[in-house]
């Protein structure tokens, strides 16, 4: 499920980007910046951003690799990250 998670938060913020106008080319990574960029997130809260997704890809999406303590500490900050964003910008 880690995999999961971090696909959901790039998911929140490409719609939340291309929602405020951000050019259909940017996704994931380049849609978080360009929110950024434009005003739409503090610069911590893109540093914020920048390194959850950091810390939601490190342990890879195979079975097995993080334990079940670890794969809820990514969901719960994931959950968190998507509704803060959410709230801010829609």
């Amino acid at each position: 499920a880690n995999s999961q998670f971090r696909s959901a938060c790039d998911a929140t913020f490409h719609a939340l980007a291309h929602a405020k106008g951000c050019p259909t080319g940017k996704k994931g990574g380049m849609a978080r910046k360009w929110l950024e960029e434009q005003g739409f997130l503090e610069a911590d809260e893109g540093d914020l951003s920048k390194a959850f997704i950091a810390f939601a890809g490190r342990a890879g999406s195979h079975a097995g690799i993080s334990d079940h303590v670890d794969a809820q500490l990514r969901r719960h900050m994931s959950t968190a990250l998507m509704s803060f964003v959410i709230a801010k910008l829609d």
